[in-house]
C-alpha cells in the first residue's frame, strides 16, 4: 500500500474550479495500480508554495502516525495550476519536524479526470434553501489560484 485513506468518502472541493475530487477513489486507484504512479521527491519548502487548502486541523496535525508521515502527498495539475490535493497535514508535519524533502506523486489531468465531478457551492447552498448574499457569492468565486510552479505536473 502506497497511501492510507483518511476516510472512505474523502473528497476535496475546489470552489474556484467548481469541482470536487474523489480523494478516496484516487488513493484506491493508486494503491491498486502502483506501476502507473511515480513517487518523486521535492524540497519541502517548494511544495509549500503550491496551491493548498487552508483547512488545517491542529489536532489532526499533532496525531499523525509515523507510518503516515512518510507517505507521499498528491500533487495534481488542474488547468495550468498545481495543487496539493491530499497530504496537507503530512506536509506541514514534515516541515514542523525539519524534514528537508517530501515524497509526492504527480497526478496529471488525464489521471485525475475520472475522479473529478462538477460541484457548485452556490447551487449546493441554494438546494438546501440557504439564501446567499452578494458578499458570499463574491467570496466564493474570487479566490484565484497560483500558476504552476517549476514541478511541472501536467
Amino acid at each position: 500500500m502506497i497511501l492510507e485513506k483518511s476516510a472512505d468518502d474523502e473528497v476535496l472541493v475546489l470552489q474556484v474550479f467548481g469541482i470536487q475530487i474523489d480523494i478516496s477513489g484516487l488513493i484506491e486507484h493508486i494503491n491498486n495500480n502502483p506501476s502507473r504512479h511515480q513517487i518523486c521527491e521535492c524540497e519541502t519548502h517548494k511544495l509549500l508554495k503550491l496551491n493548498r487548502t487552508d483547512g488545517i486541523n491542529r489536532e489532526t496535525l499533532s496525531q499523525i502516525k509515523e507510518s503516515r508521515l512518510n507517505q507521499p502527498v498528491l500533487v495534481a495539475a488542474i488547468d495550468e495550476y498545481e495543487w496539493i490535493i491530499d497530504g496537507n497535514h503530512r506536509l506541514l508535519k514534515r516541515l514542523e519536524l525539519g524534514k528537508e524533502t517530501t515524497p509526492y506523486i504527480p497526478i496529471n489531468g488525464v489521471q485525475l479526470d475520472q475522479f473529478v465531478s462538477e460541484f457548485s457551492w452556490q447551487q449546493d447552498q441554494e438546494d438546501r434553501g440557504v439564501q446567499l448574499g452578494p458578499c458570499q457569492v463574491a467570496a466564493s468565486s474570487n479566490n484565484k489560484p497560483l500558476p504552476a510552479s517549476e514541478l511541472g505536473v501536467s
